[in-house]
């Protein structure tokens, strides 16, 4: 089962319009987001090091590990995000182990852009 497939019904989803800031870079994190629609910027310093669309999953680090959040997530179109607590996230792992591996992916591909632009 595809991770957003996950949330396709959800009552929790919450639409934000353009320029939304998500969260920032430095603050507590209880939350990560699946995106059902639009589009969210990820800028690390002010650098911008990312970009999710429909089916991306962003604040998954502060599930993960509780320390600050490590990047700014802004809204650059309206968006529709589920936001998901470490207990849902929890959940879903244990009912959905492949949704434990796309976590996982993304993490890795976020890591593989970060070394690929600091090699630059």
């Amino acid at each position: 089962m595809s991770g957003l497939r996950l949330f396709d019904n959800s009552r929790r989803a919450t639409s934000y319009p353009t320029g939304h800031q998500l969260f920032a870079e430095g603050e507590r994190g209880d939350f990560m987001y699946a995106l059902l629609h639009g589009h969210i910027q990820l800028s690390r310093n002010g650098v911008v090091f990312a970009e999710e669309g429909p089916g991306g999953l962003v604040g998954e680090m502060a599930l993960i590990e509780s320390s600050p959040r490590t990047a700014t997530a802004i809204a650059k179109s309206a968006i529709t995000v589920v936001p998901v607590d470490r207990q849902q996230f929890v959940s879903l792992v244990d009912k959905h182990p492949t949704f434990a591996i796309e976590v996982m992916k993304v993490m890795a591909n976020r890591l593989r852009i970060e070394e690929g632009s600091s090699a630059e």
